[in-house]
């Protein structure tokens, strides 16, 4: 349901550049220049460093070009050019806040791992991991049969909340480069006692239902690709880095259904205890979509289609979810909002041993995420 991957929803270089500039070598003459501030006839703008740089020449926050070498890949301070090689350097319309703007591309870095500074400065080597913890705040509606009996149910969050005994909800990503696989799994339990008395039954029962609801996803993932969205003039000025990746999915979906009756009465007249339980696999496609328009807040769009009709799964199951996340500067945390809903038309068996599961589970999530 969930992913948070720094690598793709903060783009990397490899898959999309905002602006791919050729700065293998912009070369500065030494022609004019004071000797005392002139460390070789010779420099370089580099990727990845520079040479005899010019005390003259002051260029904040370009990779590999101020004193401290800080990451990024835009000219976001002061650019001071010593007046005879200003002309000799093509930088045009610098506005009056400083920032360079026009054909300032020449100094706008690929938008890679180790330039962008909303992404994570890792090899793209390295493995990454990404755990969700969350909480689905879900209701149940649609048909519920068993044998010859159906029930239609409409339980609301709060309603099920008033029985909820355990629940546990996790998402778990693991990333290698353009590569992925994930799990998610929900666990809930709950349990209602009543006392009962039979119309035609001179007598009364106490019955302890317990229902148990375990649903599982494992699958794969692929990177298609990042792409930028908007002006790259604008993501210049703004230091904003707006993309948008596209992921595949594929995997399957297991449900685990399981009632227990405990019935306490007149002995003879009821069992002692009714015991159901139903699974089944849905296998599923799907993709998930990923945007960035302000640095660090992610929008998802994720859904998947699976079931069809195989003699292990539903008819049709359809899962569609949407949330934001944003990355706080604390430790990559990242807390989310959302909301989900899960369709499923799952019917088995005939007679007394059918069931039938034609629901809609929807709700909303909120969650945080933590990025290795």
């Amino acid at each position: 349901m969930f992913g948070f991957n720094s690598r793709s929803a903060f783009s990397q270089c490899d898959e999309s550049c905002l602006q791919e500039q050729k700065i293998s070598q912009i070369k500065i003459s030494s022609a004019g220049l004071d000797e005392e501030h002139w460390e070789s006839a010779t420099s370089y703008f580099e990727p990845k460093g520079m040479t005899g740089l010019n005390r003259n020449l002051l260029v904040s926050g370009v990779y590999g070009v101020s004193n401290e070498h800080k990451p990024g890949v835009f000219a976001n301070d002061r650019l001071s050019i010593s007046p005879d090689v200003s002309d000799l350097v093509a930088l045009n319309d610098i506005d009056s806040t400083d920032t360079v703007g026009g054909n300032s591309g020449d100094f706008y870095a690929a938008n890679d791992e180790e330039t962008n500074p909303s992404t994570h400065n890792s090899n793209p080597k390295d493995w990454e991991f990404i755990i969700i913890s969350y909480l689905w705040m879900l209701g149940i509606k649609g048909d519920v049969g068993v044998e010859r009996i159906t029930t239609d149910v409409d339980a609301s969050f709060s309603d099920l909340a008033k029985n909820l005994d355990f629940a546990a909800e996790a998402h778990i990503e693991v990333w290698k480069r353009n590569f992925g696989m994930f799990i998610d799994f929900t666990y809930s339990k709950l349990s209602n006692s009543e006392g009962v008395t039979l119309q035609r039954i001179p007598a009364s029962f106490n019955i302890n239902l317990d229902a148990y609801f375990l649903l599982l996803e494992v699958g794969g993932l692929y990177r298609v690709g990042t792409w930028p969205v908007g002006s790259p003039y604008n993501n210049f000025v703004q230091k904003a880095k707006p993309n948008v990746t596209l992921e595949l999915l594929a995997g399957g979906r297991y449900w685990y259904l399981k009632t227990d009756l405990d019935i306490k009465g007149p002995l003879g007249i009821l069992p002692p205890e009714v015991d159901a339980s139903e699974q089944w696999l849905d296998l599923f496609v799907g993709a998930r979509v990923k945007l960035e328009l302000i640095k660090k807040l992610q929008f998802h769009l994720r859904s998947d289609i699976g079931g069809f009709g195989a003699s292990f799964s539903s008819d049709i199951s359809w899962n569609i979810a949407a949330y934001l996340g944003y990355e706080l500067p604390w430790y990559r945390i990242t807390p989310i909002i959302g909301y989900r809903a899960l369709y499923v038309d799952y019917e088995n068996g005939s007679g007394n041993d059918r069931f039938e599961y034609k629901t809609w589970t929807y709700g909303p999530q909120i969650g945080i995420a933590f990025i290795f």
